[in-house]
């Protein structure tokens, strides 16, 4: 895909486990493949670290008609992920974890995307985001129908260091990794704000597939540089705790090759509807549709 880069160069509580699996997926979905790569006591202590360092948000909103939370045990889990250029939003994501703890799927949406207030009055999730990132999770609710569990914020300046980290990444049609520099001039010229959320998503994408557990042993200064960024580059609900984590570490099996993304249509449409979006995170049935409409 060219995609302009040939201009480059190249509050709903749980159980302890279920609260603890939601950590996980905020830091763990940059620590991949962990039941193929086994488990390293070490480096879940480093991981734990990282979490107890990272920044909080506000809590999420409670708010009549409010999608209800799942009634099983083994449900999937959704986060608000939200990118924070300065104070201004760059993008947003909406992580789908499955009820399996199989696949990760990243739903990219425009910070132009389009919704009303509590009056009733137009407004977008960017202008929500304007009150916090609670504010902007109750668009995202209210978009996609569906509960979100949690809420990160990823400060933008702050997470290049973790393309570096993982030795570049191949994104925009490259046949090499492009290096942290690259990347982020590669996101910063996009031409629309559905462009740039697009670009995000699969730059987080390509960060989650080749960053894992592994890499604390074959490579730990990568990974230590690595933990070291994410305290600076995420914020997240004050519901996430560290508790445990290497415990639960053990039950995710996300792999490389069961993250995907795709992106929520904006005004100008899109691959899939808003209203197959809808059905198939109500059905956890995201993952397919993703491979089916993979973005780039």
């Amino acid at each position: 895909m060219a995609d302009g880069s040939e201009d480059l160069e190249p509050p709903r509580r749980r159980t302890h486990r279920a609260d603890m699996a939601a950590v996980v997926v905020v830091v763990g979905v940059f620590v991949v493949g962990l039941s193929v790569f086994g488990l390293v006591s070490n480096s879940f202590s480093r991981v734990g670290s990282a979490v107890s360092a990272m920044g909080r948000t506000a809590p999420l909103q409670t708010y009549p008609g409010r999608p209800n939370a799942p009634s099983q045990a083994n449900a999937p889990e959704n986060f608000a992920v939200f990118v924070a250029d300065g104070d201004t939003l760059a993008g947003a994501f909406i992580l789908h974890l499955s009820a399996s703890r199989n696949d990760l799927t990243v739903l990219a949406l425009p910070s132009d995307m389009p919704d009303a207030d509590r009056a009733g009055r137009p407004t977008t999730l960017a202008e929500e985001f304007n009150d916090g990132p609670s504010a902007a999770t109750h668009v995202l609710e209210d978009v996609t129908g569906a509960r979100m569990d949690h809420q990160i914020l990823l400060h933008e300046e702050h997470c290049w260091p973790l393309v570096a980290a993982v030795g570049g990444v191949k994104v925009g049609g490259s046949a090499t990794p492009w290096t942290q520099t690259q990347v982020h001039r590669w996101v910063d010229q996009s031409a629309t704000p559905a462009q740039r959320a697009a670009r995000l998503a699969q730059t987080l994408v390509a960060v989650l597939s080749k960053f894992s557990i592994l890499m604390s042993v074959t490579d730990p200064g990568q990974f230590d540089q690595a933990m070291d960024a994410l305290p600076s580059c995420m914020s997240v609900d004050p519901s996430l705790t560290s508790d445990d984590v290497s415990t639960t570490l053990s039950g995710l099996k996300v792999k490389a090759n069961t993250i995907s993304a795709i992106a929520v249509p904006s005004a100008n449409g899109g691959a899939v509807t808003l209203a197959q979006l809808r059905m198939a995170l109500a059905d956890d049935d995201i993952a397919a549709l993703a491979k089916q409409h993979p973005i780039g």
